[in-house]
């Protein structure tokens, strides 16, 4: 039986749709699993990553530093095998021990002395930074104008934080936000000073902004030496906290490298054993402790 034009013309349309069809859902199929791949590999690759990898990475590329965790694990790593192998064949086992321990810890060794060194330079910095942006206002523009210039100009780590500003501000932050953000990253009396006279000025007329500005300097000079003063103490008890805690393991180490026979009678008994483990951990404790009063002085910050 012949078929009717119509009947044909549907076929014909219906075998289109059909192909179409299913000429999409493969390729819908195929894209899927494309994009569930890439995503798993992502998270393969960010799973991967442990804590203290991704808080090292980030510590160091905030600090615009070129050293990388990979670089400071097999350094520490290198030391610390080299030396307990040099200590062990100079029959100093338990000092080994305490240099492997040192050198495994050496990325978070590395950062903190970057932060000190990073903090100290901010600190040199924000006064001259602060006196460059009042000569700018001085001259008839705008704090965001001079948040520019010292974008190009200051160094490091000035100039980044400034250009992190200036980026915020010119991407639709409020100048409030963008000085927030940089008060959160560099915490201190001085840049809540600074911050706080920046959004309270920013409604006024000019020249309350430009003697805003300069009592700010004034105090933040007059501060300067106070703080100096009084980080030299905290910085001596932070000192006798570390050397307090080493003593008694330095002295157990020296103990059992040059006077084995004085120290093994003792760790024979079961009393002894007991009581060298709970003096470590007293130490330990004594140290947490005094390194907790220490930090948690806001003299210096």
């Amino acid at each position: 039986m012949l078929l009717s034009p119509g009947t044909i013309g549907f076929l014909v349309a219906l075998s289109i749709l059909t192909f179409v069809g299913w000429y999409y859902y493969k390729t819908e199929i195929a894209r899927s699993k494309y994009l569930q791949s890439r995503i798993a590999d992502a998270n393969s690759v960010a799973s991967s990553k442990s804590k203290r990898h991704a808080k090292i990475t980030e510590e160091l590329e905030y600090m615009n530093d070129k050293m990388t965790y990979e670089r400071l694990v097999f350094l520490g790593m290198t030391l610390a095998f080299t030396s307990f192998i040099i200590l062990f064949v100079l029959d100093a086992f338990f000092f080994g021990i305490l240099f492997v321990g040192a050198f495994m810890f050496l990325p978070e060794i590395y950062v903190e002395f970057l932060k000190i060194k990073r903090r100290r330079d901010f600190e040199e910095q924000f006064p001259d930074a602060l006196r460059e942006l009042l000569s700018v206002m001085r001259s008839g523009q705008t704090p965001l104008q001079g948040f520019q210039m010292l974008a190009e100009t200051a160094e490091y780590p000035m100039k980044k934080e400034f250009q992190r500003v200036y980026n915020d501000i010119k991407t639709g932050s409020s100048m409030e936000f963008a000085l927030r953000g940089f008060q959160k990253r560099n915490p201190s009396a001085d840049t809540e000073l600074f911050v706080t006279g920046i959004i309270i000025a920013q409604n006024s007329s000019p020249k309350v902004a430009i003697d805003t500005l300069e009592t700010i300097i004034t105090m933040i000079r007059v501060r300067e030496g106070q703080k100096k003063s009084a980080a030299s103490m905290v910085a001596t008890g932070k000192i006798t906290a570390i050397v307090l805690a080493a003593m008694p393991l330095v002295i157990f180490a020296g103990l059992e490298t040059f006077m084995p026979a004085y120290i093994n009678d003792f760790l024979d008994l079961t009393m002894g054993k007991i009581a060298v483990g709970f003096a470590f951990v007293l130490d330990f404790i004594g140290f947490l402790i005094a390194r907790k009063i220490t930090d948690s002085s806001d003299i210096v910050k």
